[in-house]
């Protein structure tokens, strides 16, 4: 099944894709602790999501 990614939020995220992955990278100190939804749709429909926290680069 193909699909799309979505990302909701109202800050930058880089998203790189490549096939069917995705990298996300945010490079703004000022959203650590903050989250974001990731969205993986097919034929107009929300298929899964995830909610993903933004940490400090260890």
């Amino acid at each position: 099944m193909a699909f799309t990614w979505n990302v909701l939020t109202d800050f930058d995220v880089e998203q790189i894709i490549n096939g069917n992955q995705i990298t996300l990278c945010v490079d703004d100190e000022k959203v650590i602790g903050s989250t974001f939804v990731l969205q993986a749709i097919a034929d107009s429909n929300v298929m899964d999501e995830m909610e993903i926290l933004i940490k400090d680069e260890l």
